[in-house]
């Protein structure tokens, strides 16, 4: 088709654009005058049958045709279908699935929500489940007792427990020192020595002079420093009263009442 030919749908739009009105002139003069002409529309080509498949919607169940061409095929025959089968896709994806398992120990039918790993133990059997309850038989007494708490199953009761602890934890030693024997109750390490052949923290003597009286004396420990020996250091259970002006009006105001030894 050449610049000059168009169709008669293109020629009244055309001329429509132009401002004029197709209704009331002859279209095929109006294009005569301007150097034009109308040819005919060009004929639609119908599908093939052979190019045409039909198929169900898994939507809402119902038969409809689609040009084959390359690609998926459709599943959805209308927008509508299209948009409802979107929305229950969200719905599913947020709704919890749930899935059934027997437990591997009681074989108890049960039901698990969620994605994470499928469960083996229901709520009675499992061993992290702090509310089990269990019994146990004690060594002692030969009573059955009940656990709640999870870990090892117990080998005594309450009743009994503490008097086997104390027996048990009752050791003696030999003093590297002295060679005496000694008694040691606890669950630490066996000591070496008694408390009396024990060092006085073996390399920790500092000597110190007294600001009072000037000797040079010893030092055990880590502790500050002493300033004044033991002989120099003022005692502090008895404290004197102060002579100032204050005291001697409290001490005369009590003697004034009859209150002896307050200060």
């Amino acid at each position: 088709m050449s610049s000059n030919e168009m169709t008669k749908s293109e020629a009244e739009s055309w001329l429509t654009g132009l401002g004029i009105d197709v209704g009331s002139v002859d279209v095929n003069a109006v294009l005569a005058t301007l150097g034009k002409t109308i040819v005919d529309d060009a004929p639609v080509e119908e599908p093939n049958d052979e190019s045409v498949a039909e198929t169900e919607c898994v939507q809402c169940g119902t038969t409809f045709s689609f040009r084959l061409k390359r690609g998926r095929r459709p599943r959805l025959c209308s927008h509508e279908c299209k948009k409802a089968h979107r929305n229950e896709k969200i719905r599913a994806s947020r709704e919890p699935s749930v899935r059934v398992y027997n437990c591997i120990t009681c074989g108890v039918e049960c039901s698990q929500t969620g994605l994470g790993p499928g469960r083996k133990y229901c709520a009675d059997c499992n061993p992290r489940n702090r509310s089990r309850v269990r019994t146990f038989t004690c060594d002692v007494c030969g009573k059955e007792g009940q656990q709640t708490t999870r870990g090892t199953a117990r080998k005594r009761c309450i009743t009994c427990k503490p008097e086997v602890e104390r027996e048990a934890v009752v050791r003696t030693f030999t003093c590297e020192v002295c060679n005496e024997p000694g008694v040691q109750t606890g669950k630490g390490p066996t000591r070496k020595r008694h408390e009396h052949c024990k060092p006085k923290l073996d390399g920790k003597v500092r000597t110190y002079t007294c600001v009072n009286c000037g000797k040079v004396n010893q030092q055990f420990g880590r502790g500050r420093l002493r300033v004044r020996c033991v002989e120099c250091k003022p005692d502090l259970s008895v404290s004197e009263p102060q002579n100032n002006e204050h005291t001697q009006k409290a001490i005369e105001i009590m003697n004034a009442l009859g209150i002896e030894g307050a200060l």
